[in-house]
């Protein structure tokens, strides 16, 4: 069995993941700036600094927020929803 199509097609993929993938990295880099929240400043994100931004988008027509579970501590963990169709993307 001759491994070597299926290496040089993988090293090809490889090639133009990388690619794509480092294009996006710099794209979200450069535009930081202008599509960061500014309401959280900080790296380090507490439950408190993140409810004013959830009731916030839970009053905007275009989102759905809805509680998804609980934390270990008993905190609210929420899902933030936007948009549809059938390529669902998490982040």
């Amino acid at each position: 069995m001759n491994k070597f199509p299926f290496l040089l097609i993988f090293s090809i993929f490889l090639t133009i993941f990388h690619t794509n993938a480092q294009d996006i990295t710099n794209q979200l880099y450069e535009t930081y700036e202008k599509y960061k929240e500014p309401t959280l400043g900080e790296r380090r994100i507490k439950h408190i600094d993140i409810q004013p931004l959830l009731n916030r988008y839970k009053n905007n027509p275009k989102f759905k927020v809805k509680k998804v579970g609980s934390s270990i501590g008993g905190k609210s963990l929420s899902l933030v929803s936007i948009g549809n169709g059938d390529t669902d993307v998490f982040l």
